[in-house]
């Protein structure tokens, strides 16, 4: 897509009360719905929460986490 059809207005704000050669550019963006993100997944859907209701995943995801930690902590006392 041509930024031309993208981009609707472009402004230039000059100011007098500033002693500086910098400007304040705004501009009026209008992007296609191919540009905007889509993602409407929730939180828990992103996490998938819902998964630890079974019974043999909360079992694995238990023993990972405990695992990681003691490895934290081993790591910890080295240092």
């Amino acid at each position: 897509m041509k930024t031309s059809k993208v981009i609707q207005d472009i402004r230039i704000y000059r100011s007098n009360e500033t002693d500086s050669d910098h400007y304040l550019l705004c501009a009026e963006v209008n992007f296609s719905p191919q540009w905007l993100n889509n993602s409407n997944i929730k939180e828990d859907e992103f996490f998938k929460v819902r998964l630890l209701n079974n019974e043999s995943i909360r079992l694995l995801y238990t023993q990972r986490v405990k695992l990681h930690l003691s490895n934290r902590k081993e790591n910890e006392m080295e240092i």
